[in-house]
């Protein structure tokens, strides 16, 4: 299959190179049937187009839809758009079929506008079974609640004003979606806020939030009470009581939510998490810790079968931070196969190469580190931070020379973000520093040692405080 792009002009092939494998193959079996298709010069345009690596040029494209045809582009041009139009016709039939709720919908309409009661009837009783047997309950669930409510509501007709109505389960479910949603949108405002310093107003979020206090909608609710402790853990990070509060959900009704928003729910707990480790609240690590594993074994890191090579350093990080080292080598090895091309292998020496320097066996972790490349800057830089400190701690002096020289000669080339830049530069600098230092001057101990001390951005630290120790 051609790679796709999303900048195409040609609005057929940009469909076309947008296909998977598998959606390849049922649109070529479904232009195949006479049951959708009986236009042969469709069949054999989207069999030119399978055999074309670039933008099809019209003249060749035409030959092969009409044979020996006179050429005329208007013709062309009208099969293009027949056979774009049969497509998406198909992807969209598909996705109805995916998605038996909104098929069951679009049925209900048909029976109800036909006034076929006894159809309508069975239809609305299966489709209310279908979603009360699917597992999911978030804000999506209350509006198909509320549609299917609607559907009833408007079958009843005028009848509705002599005798009981749905009014309440109506209006309830549509105020639970409401309700769900402002808060859902409110948490995304707030993270946008906090990246790109815009700021939103949502008219009707004060009122949510109030009727948020209300017991029952955070008790009986989870697609509200889940939003509403990410919104109040965003705004008030003082009060750990959001975020406990969310993480216990996370925990009990994580099940209750699609993957992609349990994703949302983890990342902001997973960030809270960071934000309280990096101002110090070292408890937290093994917090987070169990927030990884939870969520691994939710399947919520992955994307199509691959975990990033980000989440995958991440989670190593957090778990060599609380020495969980037979966790660590045991995730290191059996996730390495779902690591994402082409950084799997560098991906994967690096971080075996970090497990190997916490257990201070050195001599298997340099030679891992020195055969890793690392296209991404900080992983490259980070990595050259433990060798530093691995030549640093084994006396190898001329090693260690070369590697501060040639570090400091990469910050200068490449463009590194100002905070990241400062502190590599500072490591690199006080490193220095510690190779010409007379142990025996404890005058020029202790001004090293204030120096340490007092270098704002330094995220080595605790590791230039426990070399000092050792003098």
């Amino acid at each position: 299959m051609i790679k796709s792009n999303k900048n195409i002009s040609d609005k057929l092939w940009a469909l076309y190179v947008n296909l998977t494998k598998e959606e390849h193959r049922r649109v070529k079996k479904m232009l195949q049937s006479p049951i959708y298709n009986r236009e042969e010069a469709l069949i054999k345009l989207f069999g030119y187009l399978s055999k074309s690596k670039v933008l099809p040029q019209p003249k060749e494209a035409y030959r092969f839809a009409f044979g020996d045809k006179k050429l005329d582009m208007a013709d062309y041009y009208a099969l293009k758009s027949r056979l774009f139009k049969t497509i998406v016709r198909f992807l969209k039939s598909e996705q109805l079929e995916k998605n038996p709720i909104e098929g069951n919908l679009k049925l209900l309409e048909v029976f109800r506008e036909k006034k076929m009661e006894l159809p309508f009837s069975q239809t609305i009783k299966k489709a209310k079974k279908n979603l009360e047997d699917s597992p999911i309950r978030n804000s999506y669930y209350h509006f198909h609640q509320y549609r299917l409510e609607l559907e009833q509501f408007e079958m009843a007709g005028r009848e509705t004003r002599i005798r009981k109505t749905n009014l309440q389960a109506l209006t309830n479910d549509l105020n639970s979606f409401f309700m769900a949603e402002t808060l859902r949108w409110a948490v995304v405002m707030e993270s946008h806020k906090a990246v790109y310093k815009s700021d939103y107003q949502q008219a009707f979020l004060p009122k949510v939030l109030e009727l948020c206090e209300q017991k029952e909608f955070l008790d009986d609710i989870p697609a509200i009470s889940a939003y509403y402790y990410c919104y109040k853990a965003l705004i008030d990070p003082g009060n750990e009581n959001h975020f406990l509060k969310l993480k216990e959900l996370i925990r009990k009704n994580g099940n209750l939510f699609p993957t992609q928003e349990l994703t949302e729910l983890y990342t902001i707990a997973i960030n809270y998490g960071v934000r309280k480790i990096n101002s110090g609240r070292e408890d937290y690590l093994r917090i987070l810790f169990d927030l990884y594993r939870s969520g691994l074994d939710n399947g919520i890191f992955f994307k199509d079968g691959l975990l990033s090579r980000w989440s995958y350093t991440n989670i190593i990080t957090l778990t060599l931070r609380i020495s969980e080292l037979e966790w660590c080598k045991a995730f290191i090895e059996s996730h390495k196969k779902f690591l994402e091309q082409p950084f799997s292998e560098n991906t994967y020496q690096y971080n075996l190469a970090r497990y190997y320097y916490y257990r201070k066996e050195y001599k298997k972790a340099m030679p891992l580190m020195v055969r890793t490349q690392l296209d991404d800057v900080l992983l490259h830089l980070s990595s050259k931070v433990l060798l530093l400190k691995m030549y640093y701690e084994l006396e190898e002096f001329e090693a260690l020379d070369f590697l501060l020289n040639s570090m400091k000669s990469y910050l200068n080339r490449n463009k590194v973000i100002s905070y990241h830049k400062k502190n590599y530069s500072n490591i690199v600098n006080l490193t220095h520093r510690l190779i010409s230092l007379n142990q025996y001057d404890n005058l020029e101990v202790e001004k090293i040692r204030k120096e340490i001390e007092s270098t704002e951005i330094l995220t080595e630290r605790k590791w230039f405080f426990e070399q000092l120790e050792k003098i």
